[in-house]
């Protein structure tokens, strides 16, 4: 299953049709000359209470913003959803079609995702301007 958006926002949530199952979820960002930064990505299954089956599982990304991985995949699975610190955040290099994933260990009935973006107000971001570069990505179970 897979969903789009277009959407700047802070976080993004999706409610997942019940017969999703999946054992990794993948947040791609189509084009040329992206940065792909992720806050925090928490997936649910369908137990009761819900919990977050993604919490520090087995994460990957296409290429790491800093060669001393101070950035990686990780950052968006360690249960910190600070949104505001730059070093809490899983970011590639400025690429072509960068993208994420985590491994959920084993086949999940997905209930919803949600996704905590980058978002900065300080001079590196005016305006809040890096929640931007997450438009248009692509979320796939």
């Amino acid at each position: 299953s897979a969903i789009d958006t277009s959407v700047a926002a802070r976080s993004y949530e999706f409610p997942i049709d019940d017969s999703v199952h999946g054992d990794e979820v993948i947040v791609t960002l189509p084009g040329h000359n992206k940065i792909l930064s992720l806050a925090e990505v928490e997936v649910f299954g369908t137990s009761t209470p819900l919990y977050n089956v993604a919490l520090y599982k087995s994460t990957a990304q296409s290429s790491v913003r800093n060669d001393d991985g101070s950035f990686g995949a990780y950052k968006a699975v360690d249960n910190d959803v600070s949104i505001s610190q730059q070093n809490n955040l899983s970011i590639t290099k400025l690429e072509s079609n960068p993208w994420w994933e985590v491994s959920l260990s084993s086949s999940v009935v997905v209930d919803s995702v949600k996704i905590y973006n980058r978002y900065l107000l300080h001079s590196a971001c005016p305006g809040g301007i890096c929640s931007r570069r997450l438009r248009g990505f692509r979320l796939e179970i």
